[in-house]
């Protein structure tokens, strides 16, 4: 038995037995809860995420289901298969309107009521307690008070006293407002999307930002409600569906595949899933993965749900049979300049490779110049591992040594002119 039932049953027992020992109560099941004083929510579970709440009924409690389950504790999923919007459903209560919302939904409550579904009713009177001060008059207004205050006092509880105070330092702006004095009297500056005395109420969200209207329909925002304006091919509250003169609105397309209007709509064409094909979608395509023969070497096809493997003759291996278990790829000579072949496993083999040469198959020579020879006037030669550095003479610099320095330069050509004087 689906447990949800079986939670209702032991919450109708909870009742019929504190029914049983209050034989007033017994005699009042059919005007309200039996027995308010027994706190029925604390024994029943609402499947699916529905809230639990004690009611004045025969019954005690009832379960608010979220959106798409019903039944007496919320135990059954409703079928949404054909539904275009999850407001298609109703689910704001007490007539509230229901506004899409991306892929969810906001209810805009009447008077008196508030939640989420607009369930829960507001049956007190906001003014019974008297909240404004000093003579101030109130009224009720969207589920809430707003105080009329005397000429002397303001406030949103007419608590200020506008001759003796600073009045901004007193007076509250709701939701972000700014207050500002003026004269005697303190106003709100309010942000977008609020409004009243003290930016206290909230305006109805615009449902044209969600985009609600489909297939490029324009959304009209009026009074708190939206409507959508359709192309000429497209018709319903959101556009959802097609025109009569369209050609899919008789939706030929089979098996939740997608109709599209082609050749300016005088024809259409059906987008179908990967498992149909047909103009209509209506035919199923088999999948066979081993219809290409993908195993090698006399290896079977074995079918895996939509996948294969190849079960391979007893010499063979490999995810397509593709080796032998018996080859040595060595004996193929990968190794370049003389490198030593091992196997590492199965169809993977590495290098060992002589002096002077590198890579995965030995196949780089490394060069063998000697770059010290660059060295020049006298430089001494520091090998690096790809580099050299030449450390120079004092009377020599440059990157081989290969500069005179401009002081040893003047000297020797002195000496140069001097001899050829002496010589004269």
């Amino acid at each position: 038995m689906n447990r949800w039932v079986v939670r209702f049953i032991v919450a109708l027992l909870l009742t019929t037995v504190t029914n049983a020992s209050d034989p007033l109560s017994a005699r009042q099941t059919d005007s309200g809860c039996p027995n308010p004083e027994v706190r029925m929510c604390q024994y029943v579970t609402c499947a699916n995420g529905g809230q639990c709440r004690e009611i004045d009924a025969a019954r005690c409690f009832t379960c608010d289901c979220k959106v798409g389950f019903t039944g007496a504790m919320c135990e059954t999923k409703e079928e949404i298969s054909n539904r275009t919007h999850i407001c298609e459903f109703g689910p704001c209560q007490h007539g509230g309107i229901c506004l899409p919302f991306n892929n969810d939904f906001l209810c805009q409550c009447p008077p008196f009521t508030t939640g989420r579904y607009c369930e829960q009713t507001v049956t007190s009177n906001p003014c019974e307690s008297s909240p404004c001060l000093n003579s101030g008059t109130c009224i009720i207004k969207n589920n809430t008070f707003e105080c009329i205050c005397t000429s002397q006092y303001t406030g949103y509880q007419c608590e200020i006293n506008q001759a003796t105070s600073d009045q901004c330092s007193f007076s509250t702006c709701f939701n972000g407002g700014t207050c500002y004095t003026s004269g005697n009297a303190t106003y709100c500056y309010c942000p977008t999307e609020t409004t009243g005395r003290y930016c206290e109420e909230r305006l109805p969200l615009n449902p044209c930002i969600s985009s609600p209207c489909y297939s490029d329909g324009t959304c009209i925002f009026n009074n708190g409600n939206f409507k959508c304006l359709c192309s000429a091919d497209r018709t319903g509250e959101f556009c959802e569906k097609y025109s009569v003169s369209h050609p899919c609105a008789s939706v030929p397309c089979l098996n939740n595949a997608h109709c599209f209007g082609v050749n300016n709509n005088t024809d259409f064409y059906c987008y179908c899933g990967y498992d149909r094909t047909g103009r209509f979608c209506e035919q199923e395509i088999v999948y066979n993965p081993c219809a290409s023969s993908p195993c090698l070497n006399d290896g079977s096809c074995i079918t895996v749900n939509d996948t294969f493997r190849c079960e391979c003759a007893p010499a063979m291996t490999g995810y397509y049979c593709e080796l032998n278990r018996t080859l040595d790829l060595c004996r193929f000579s990968p190794c370049y300049n003389n490198g030593t072949c091992y196997t590492i496993k199965q169809d993977h083999v590495g290098c060992i490779c002589p002096s002077k040469t590198t890579g995965y198959y030995c196949e780089e020579v490394l060069n063998e110049s000697n770059e010290c020879d660059s060295c020049l006037n006298g430089g001494t030669c520091l090998q690096h591992n790809n580099s050299y550095t030449c450390v120079c003479p004092s009377n020599f610099s440059g990157e081989n040594c290969e500069l005179i320095n401009q002081s040893q330069g003047k000297v020797i050509f002195h000496l140069l002119l001097v001899s050829i004087i002496i010589v004269l």
